[in-house]
């Protein structure tokens, strides 16, 4: 999700910029509004194969449909036609496509949002609904689309039901601002974050930990839990997580009989694991000759022989 907001985020600041807008067109006789639905036709029938032309052609020039085109440089980048049945207050989307190498950047989400924004707000639906095929499923699904459980009376004998397609509707939020939604979650993040701050200081960034290994790879000197940069100050107590299950009673923190139960207990643990059958990839170090370039690779391997030759060293 981060991810997309992200994509969606660089199309909002492109428009934000006038590089690029988003239309509403239909068949209204203007000459640009005319060459904008030929070149979305154009559009469909290259990223849309399996649809006849003729019939693409039809739905694109119906006085019916409409279509949001996203338009850079006067030339249609991607586009969505649909149908709006107001009575019902639903659309139907017919056709959607974003030039191939504009793919997989983002641009698919911001157009649907858009279109959420525009149906509810000028056109008044509660819904979008679309009959999607295999291929564009996975599309929907991410723009928030279901199966339709929209009652039927509602669109049946509105909207066509096609083999190999499966009816998908998204229910539309009344107040959810979908054109603005990176920046309503910018504001949003930014508040949370904001907050943390106040009663927490994980913003700072500590040093790393210093410490030398030996030949073994076994820390030449064993590091305290509390002498760990800012773990202290994060909240850590030295009994946190129980680890006074593992002490003697009378011990104090520093003592050597006091690390005897805790390591007797990972000794016991590191054993099962061991034995367990299926640990046996882990036993020997991966042979150079079998994976070359692997210690190229994992510059620190470790294995469970590693492990125990660490546990047996306190």
């Amino acid at each position: 999700m981060t991810f997309t907001l992200k994509k969606c985020a660089i199309w909002n600041l492109q428009e934000e910029a006038g590089r690029l807008k988003f239309v509403f067109i239909e068949n209204d006789g203007v000459d640009e509004h005319m060459i904008w639905l030929i070149e979305l036709k154009n559009l469909f029938s290259r990223q849309l194969p399996d649809v006849p032309r003729e019939y693409i052609v039809r739905l694109v020039l119906d006085i019916n449909h409409k279509s949001i085109m996203i338009i850079r440089r006067n030339q249609v980048v991607g586009g969505i036609t649909y149908r709006p049945y107001l009575s019902q207050q639903f659309v139907e989307i017919a056709f959607g496509a974003i030039m191939a190498d504009e793919q997989i950047k983002g641009c698919g989400a911001r157009l649907m949002n858009h279109l959420k924004q525009h149906a509810r707000n000028m056109d008044g639906v509660t819904h979008l609904l679309t009959c999607a095929d295999n291929n564009a499923v996975d599309y929907f699904i991410k723009q928030g689309f279901k199966k339709i459980t929209l009652e039927k009376e509602r669109w049946q004998g509105y909207i066509k039901a096609y083999d190999g397609g499966i009816l998908m509707e998204c229910e539309l939020h009344p107040k959810f601002p979908y054109s603005y939604l990176t920046t309503m979650i910018s504001h949003q993040r930014q508040a949370i974050n904001e907050r943390i701050r106040e009663v927490s200081n994980c913003e700072i960034v500590y040093p790393g930990i210093d410490f030398q290994k030996g030949d073994d790879g076994v820390p030449a000197r064993p590091i305290k839990l509390e002498d760990i940069p800012g773990l202290k100050d994060a909240g850590w107590t030295p009994d946190q997580y129980g680890h006074s299950r593992f002490k003697t009673s009378n011990a104090s923190a520093d003592t050597v009989s006091n690390r005897e139960p805790l390591t007797t207990f990972m000794r016991s643990l590191l054993k099962q694991i061991y034995d367990h059958p299926d640990a046996w990839p882990f036993k020997e170090p991966v042979d150079s000759d079998n994976a070359p370039g692997y210690y190229d690779i994992i510059k620190d391997p470790m294995g469970e022989n590693c492990i125990i030759n660490i546990n047996s060293s306190f």
